[in-house]
């Protein structure tokens, strides 16, 4: 994306060519070349040709020894950026000179340069399951932030740019902490400590909106991640400590901020760790039209007129803004050689902070090109990245997203989680592309990570149709290299991954394109996995949990067996024979357009072992019409059956204006979060909380409203999961 480029000046770019196209910018006194339709720019092909290149995949992890050495690698891959940057605007110019000289003659054009660029793309300007908490994660001993906690004493739950904080025990409200600097906080609950982390909102004074640029990144790329700065979300994120105690409100220890935008976070002992992405700082100067003087249209008076036009205030990227012998603050020491020798500008900044010593200096690393996805065990944290940015197939490039050779490439970081220190170990690639962290199973004390991975298209034919794959791969310390000990290849063929769980040394896949294949395949031994059993049913699960020994529920949407989505799906599979799986027992509920949080969000999931109970939020329709029911579904678990429990909700709690503004799909305005709570059986909402003995749902034993804003209804945002 280009910086000092105005939408306004974007606009009269594209107003004068399609003036150009009219014949009206070629009124010129002055003798000037004619361009056909077959003229090629310089830049252009200076671009395919270096298009036929591949950026480097590097192999071994190792820490960048200086600056001077940094600098270096990244400076490479910023100039071959430019070639494409160039390429951009020359053949816009061209594509302005063809359409006058074509009109002139009545010749149509075809050239593919037709098509105009009005800047080109430069990075964003950075210059400016907890056992104590309850809530559902992934790995044992790897807290995950929510913005519902049950903390000690005190329960947490964001509502409307506040923490309400109620008294555990006996359920009344004990006031709220103002949290409207966070844009969407989440919340971490560590014996007496509250920690909040999350993007601090926009102060419009020092963030002030930018226009993005036509031209520029799209916007989810590596280039504009969301959220982008300016639009709520500031560049920076936000991180304080309170401590908490018994009948008080909780009381602020430290806060802090740092650059970047956040991407996730985890709690391991007492040490918080955070992923930040940010992009890489960058030198820039002024285009000139002499960076186009070997250009056949350089000397031509329109062309430059033109140029001048739209280009006149543009910058670009020249090099990476080394500063203190820091790079976007984190010592160029510090950083990981990059794995792919890319553009991609994305920095992840890997920070821990030790909760019960906040005031210590933390301790980071920066990964380049890395983190688009993280997954992290007890003593390991991997950073992922699948997208490759490079030159574009009109240059000659090609498409990396679903080719047959696509790679997900993992980069390992050793952790320990007493000291919060930060070890670069291996890294590795496995084919294909993952549904999410749920796709990455550690073992063996970080000695192995299994992946489920995707690669092709669910509508390609011969090598481009889908496949999927799992993977084991096993880290050679003395090359820091995640090897290949074995796979199982190409399963659930023109299907792509919904779900993947690991229990025990058993992985289930869900695969779907028109039915639900569940798959069982045995990881016991990591240099011969083999699959034991699928089965196939209609619908899909996009969240599978361990109930009992040999029993697995899955949580997802029916669908016909054309492949159309329906309502929400409830199955329990006997897995006591993974060879032969088969389903117990299945619940739907409503039509097309019902939705459960636990579909995107696995915190929503609710399953107590001790009772049998499980609680699911449900928004139920009648095909994307009104809805029918909003709240909590309750089922008992018998070992070969679900036994419906009945029905909870937070309807009466909702405002009148709100509760017809029930978002299809996304998160319910209704309840959220259930949790088993000293025998309790709480329900959270933005609205507020109600309790409910576990032999009773009929009716709740204590309720507790909300105050809310009036004439609001959005009471949180969608974070990454």
């Amino acid at each position: 994306m280009f910086r000092g480029l105005s939408i306004q000046k974007i606009g009269l770019g594209i107003s004068l060519l399609g003036l150009a196209g009219c014949g009206i910018f070629g009124k010129s006194d002055r003798k000037d070349q004619t361009f056909g339709p077959d003229y090629v720019t310089n830049a252009r092909l200076e671009a395919q040709r270096m298009a036929l290149l591949q950026p480097e995949l590097r192999q071994g992890m190792a820490l960048y020894e200086n600056c001077e050495v940094l600098a270096a690698d990244l400076n490479e891959s910023v100039q071959q950026r430019w070639v494409q940057q160039r390429a951009s605007i020359s053949d816009s110019v061209a594509s302005m000179l063809i359409n006058i000289d074509n009109n002139t003659r009545g010749d149509i054009a075809t050239t593919d340069a037709a098509t105009p660029t009005a800047a080109p793309e430069a990075a964003a300007d950075n210059s400016a399951g907890s056992a104590d908490t309850l809530t559902n994660v992934q790995e044992a001993g790897v807290d995950e932030a929510d913005r519902y906690r049950i903390g000690r004493d005190q329960i947490y739950v964001h509502s409307f740019g506040k923490i309400q904080v109620i008294d555990r025990s006996s359920l009344q409200m004990q006031g709220t902490v103002d949290v409207a600097s966070w844009y969407s906080p989440q919340f971490f609950t560590k014996d007496d400590r509250l920690i909040v982390v999350g993007p601090a909102v926009r102060d419009p004074n020092e963030d002030p909106v930018k226009p993005i640029p036509a031209g520029g990144p799209e916007i989810g790329t590596a280039d504009m991640p969301m959220p982008f700065p300016g639009y709520g979300y500031s560049n920076k994120v936000k991180i304080a400590v309170y401590s908490t105690a018994p009948g008080q409100l909780p009381t602020l220890v430290s806060e802090s901020t740092v650059d970047g935008q956040y991407l996730d976070s985890r709690l391991v002992q007492n040490q918080l760790v955070l992923v930040i992405r940010d992009q890489i700082a960058m030198e820039t100067t002024p285009v000139t039209l002499e960076d186009f003087a070997d250009e056949l249209w350089y000397s031509d008076a329109r062309a430059r007129e033109f140029f001048s036009s739209v280009w006149a205030n543009s910058q670009r990227d020249t090099a990476i803004k080394v500063e203190g012998e820091a790079l976007n603050g984190i010592p160029c020491q510090n950083y990981v050689k990059r794995k792919m020798a890319d553009w991609d500008r994305g920095i992840s900044k890997v920070l821990t902070l030790d909760t019960a010593n906040p005031q210590a200096a933390a301790q980071n690393l920066g990964v380049i090109g890395q983190g688009g996805e993280i997954y992290m065990t007890t003593d390991s944290l991997y950073l992922l990245k699948t997208k490759v940015e490079w030159f574009e197939e009109r240059w000659g490039g090609r498409a990396w997203v679903g080719a047959a050779d696509e790679k997900l490439l993992i980069q390992q970081i050793g952790f320990d989680g007493a000291t919060g220190a930060l070890n670069p170990l291996a890294d590795g690639e496995v084919k294909g592309r993952i549904k999410d962290r749920w796709a990455l199973h550690g073992m063996n004390g970080g000695q192995n990570l299994v992946v489920a991975s995707t690669t092709g298209a669910t509508w390609g034919t011969g090598e481009q149709a889908a496949q999927n794959h799992l993977t084991v791969l096993e880290r050679d310390a003395a090359t820091q290299r995640l090897v290949v000990s074995g796979s199982v290849e190409n399963f659930g063929t023109n299907e792509d991954i919904r779900s993947v769980r690991y229990v025990g040394n058993i992985a289930y896949v869900v695969t779907f394109r028109q039915t639900d294949p569940l798959f069982a395949i045995d990881i016991a031994d990591p240099n011969a996995p083999k699959m034991l059993s699928g089965l196939k049913i209609p619908g899909f699960s996009t969240y599978m949990h361990p109930l009992a020994s040999g029993r697995l529920l899955g949580v997802g949407f029916d669908a016909f067996s054309t492949g159309q989505v329906q309502g929400i799906q409830v199955s329990l599979f006997d897995t006591s024979d993974p060879t032969a799986m088969n389903r117990l027992d299945v619940k739907t509920y409503g039509n097309r357009g019902s939705s459960s949080d636990v579909t995107q969000d696995h915190h929503a999931f609710f399953f107590d072992s001790a009772s049998g109970l499980v609680g699911i939020p449900l928004v139920e329709r009648l095909d994307y019409g009104s809805v029918k029911f909003s709240g909590a579904q309750l089922l008992f678990f018998d070992g070969n059956t679900l036994v419906d429990r009945g029905r909870v909700t937070h309807r009466e709690l909702i405002p009148g204006y709100c509760q017809s503004q029930m978002a299809y799909g996304g998160s319910s305005l209704d309840i959220n979060r259930l949790y088993r709570v000293d025998d309790r059986l709480i329900t959270l909402s933005p609205y507020g909380l109600k309790a409910y003995s576990l032999t009773d749902f009929a009716s709740p034993a204590a309720t507790v409203a909300f105050t809310v804003p009036v004439g609001e209804c959005q009471a949180s945002y969608p974070m990454p999961l």
